[in-house]
């Protein structure tokens, strides 16, 4: 019998990958990244373009394996400071067992976008 990719459901598919993940972990910056990709359909930059500043896929394996314990993102309007945050909530909330999640924005509308 020769499966179809049409026939499986891309909701069980990413049902599969979560729970894969919950279970092994990731092992590395890339793996992790490559997740991001996969689950979320969100290519997150690791490119750093100016000497001086940090591309955005560091601060989120960063904050993931807890390689630092603070950082400030400071980036142009737009410039997807909110929705890294996001991402790097729902990680945690996720994968680390016992972590829980307070969120707090400059706006009531910035918190509803983060969330």
């Amino acid at each position: 019998m020769t499966i179809q990719l049409a026939d499986i459901d891309p909701g069980d598919l990413k049902r599969g990958l979560l729970e894969h993940y919950r279970r092994e972990g990731f092992d590395g910056a890339e793996e992790l990244l490559k997740f991001i990709e996969a689950y979320w359909k969100l290519r997150v930059p690791r490119a750093q373009v100016c000497p001086e500043h940090t591309p955005p896929a560091e601060y989120i394996v960063d904050s993931f394996f807890e390689t630092v314990q603070d950082s400030v993102c400071w980036a142009n309007r737009g410039g997807g400071k909110t929705l890294l945050g996001a991402l790097s909530t729902w990680l945690d909330t996720v994968f680390k067992i016992g972590c829980a999640t307070k969120i707090l924005g400059g706006s009531q509308e910035q918190s509803k976008r983060m969330y």
